[in-house]
């Protein structure tokens, strides 16, 4: 299940709360496909033309019929063969503890024999053959990631700090499955695939173990902050051999999951370092890194179909403690909040404070927002700690708009109309501050 097939999960399970199966994403795939049909047949959609549109769309799915004209879902590519079937590719396995486990070799077919070196392939036996029809001979490594400590989470550098575990059982003496690299790991050298922590047979198959430890980068969404979760991904990728010769999965075995789509962990002690930080879930899935160019290959030049190397993310959802954030950070502005309010009930004689004290009161808070945004480094959007700035801005120029327009009021001798608009802005600053406090709370909810 590649990085597509994640979000169509997330995005189902957030609208109908329940996980998909495969009935959800054939049909999810269905849809696609006429979609694609309906914009490559340019229908007029008029009443006049509907037999016509249809003619069109009928002839647009014929012309899908070989992986030039496919169009890419989520579970590969999607055309029709001669007899009008939808090639689909399928996976061997065996059951072990009552739970299907794919084989750790597959047949894949082998969409174009106009691809590649396909006759050295067939030599070397990466191609075997039934009849007129061939398939790949791919080898799977059972994969797992066991993390050991996250160290340190760095937004305003977009690093974080980790020590984890990564073993890959697969068949066979050849280490190619295991020579894979992590694009996000900053020090190259703190892992070397030729030298594995532990490597010895496993019920036929080999066993490699790995200790990994440093610097990842990472890529934060800030917009919500301080309300907000992060996922730390630790994505390694095999560029030897394309996803056609190997592939990976998740060893839900080795990782004692308590399903088989069950992608949950329980244990909290890796992330009890990160005081700021409530650990969330933790996810694996395998991805592909697809190219479109030929990689130097004239025998590619002519084809459509990318070329694809085997990719494993394991995903780490953690989500930022607000309360504490607030408590160290915010409680300079909710003491400002109330300073600027009190303004609201001063005297006429106190006048120049009603609106030095606002003028005062935007100046400090500017110092808190500043140092608020030198925690985050460049960020190139607004924020949700931003917002509340900004109203309390508004709050500030809102009082000194008051505070003027009352002496103004009360010098042409309209009283009356000068103690009106206190009350308005007293109500109104009550309000806006309300409002603000229920728009976050409806939209983040409480600390747990």
């Amino acid at each position: 299940m590649g990085a597509a097939a994640q979000a169509f999960a997330a995005e189902y399970a957030r609208v109908s709360g329940s996980a998909p199966g495969w009935v959800g994403a054939r049909a999810y795939d269905t849809a696609r496909l006429m979609i694609e049909a309906l914009r490559r047949a340019g229908i007029q959609n008029r009443p006049e033309t509907k037999e016509a549109d249809r003619e069109r769309i009928r002839a647009e799915l014929a012309r899908m019929d070989n992986p030039r004209t496919a169009i890419t879902g989520l579970t590969g590519r999607l055309y029709f063969d001669a007899n009008r079937n939808m090639p689909r590719p399928f996976r061997v396995g065996f059951f072990r503890r009552g739970r299907f486990v794919t084989a750790p070799l597959q047949l894949v077919p082998v969409e174009s024999l106009d691809v590649g070196d396909v006759k050295e392939d067939m030599e070397k036996g990466h191609i075997v053959s039934s009849g007129d029809r061939h398939y790949w001979l791919q080898h799977v490594a059972y994969t797992g990631i066991d993390i050991n400590r996250v160290n340190r989470i760095d937004v305003k550098q977009g690093t974080f700090n980790i020590d984890f575990y990564l073993w890959m059982r697969f068949a066979g003496e050849d280490d190619t499955p295991a020579r894979v690299e992590f694009p996000a790991l900053l020090d190259r050298a703190a892992f070397d695939p030729a030298r594995p922590l532990r490597t010895r047979p496993e019920k036929d198959l080999s066993y490699r173990l790995y200790r990994i430890a440093g610097d990842f980068k990472a890529s934060y969404d800030l917009h919500d902050y301080p309300f907000d979760a992060q996922q730390l991904l630790l994505r390694f990728q095999n560029i030897e051999q394309q996803r056609e010769r190997i592939t990976y999965v998740v060893d839900t075995i080795g990782l004692r999951m308590t399903g088989e789509t069950d992608t949950v962990a329980d244990d909290e002690n890796p992330y009890a370092g990160l005081q700021l930080w409530r650990f969330v879930r933790l996810r694996y899935f395998v991805d592909a890194l697809a190219t479109g160019s030929t990689l130097g290959q004239p025998s590619l030049s002519d084809s459509v179909v990318k070329t694809e190397f085997a990719a494993f993310n394991t995903a780490i959802i953690l989500r930022r403690d607000f309360a504490i954030f607030i408590v160290k950070s915010l409680v300079p502005l909710v003491l400002l909040v109330l300073v600027v309010f009190a303004t609201l009930f001063f005297p006429e004689t106190l006048f120049r404070e009603r609106i030095n004290i606002p003028v005062t009161a935007i100046l400090t808070s500017a110092v808190l927002l500043l140092t608020v945004n030198n925690q985050l480094g460049d960020v190139g959007y607004t924020v949700a700690i931003e917002k509340i700035f900004y109203a309390f801005f508004g709050l500030c120029l809102m009082t000194m708009l008051s505070g003027y327009g009352h002496e103004q009021l009360r010098q042409r001798g309209t009283g009356r109309l000068a103690t009106i608009l206190d009350h308005a802005a007293k109500v109104l600053y009550v309000g806006i501050v309300c409002a603000v406090i229920v728009f976050f709370y409806r939209r983040y909810g409480l600390p747990q």
